[in-house]
């Protein structure tokens, strides 16, 4: 199969525009730990948060950004563990997990490059 530079410039074009909404949820999932409260009910927060980073987890592997999908699905994953156990241990975890998707995702945007161009073949 023979690689097609069309569909490169396409999917190059596609991350870009992907790689756009990457502030918009660093802001607003920075904010929403800072919300995290320390006691009461941390319900509407923790759902805030996995609504998010589901949409991340979703989206960001098939446009070549593996790793932020990848900390993403862990966070809702966590999430998931927390609703039924709201364990300390698990807060922290989410926490921790959740600053390291910030970051990576900072990372892709600091280099402003597309994660992984389709491979040619053939």
């Amino acid at each position: 199969m023979q690689h097609d530079p069309e569909l490169q410039v396409r999917f190059e074009m596609l991350q870009s525009k992907y790689l756009t909404t990457f502030e918009d949820y660093i802001l607003d999932l920075d904010a929403l730990l800072m919300a995290l409260p320390t006691s009461g009910d941390q319900h509407p927060v923790m759902d805030a948060i996995r609504f998010r980073v589901h949409r991340i987890a979703g989206t960001a592997p098939s446009l070549g950004y593996v790793s932020v999908g990848g900390l993403a699905a862990k966070v809702e994953e966590l999430i998931g563990q927390w609703s039924a156990a709201q364990s300390w241990t698990l807060e922290q975890q989410i926490g921790t997990t959740l600053e390291s998707l910030l970051d990576e995702m900072e990372g892709a945007l600091d280099a402003q490059i597309p994660a992984l161009p389709i491979a040619a073949t053939g």
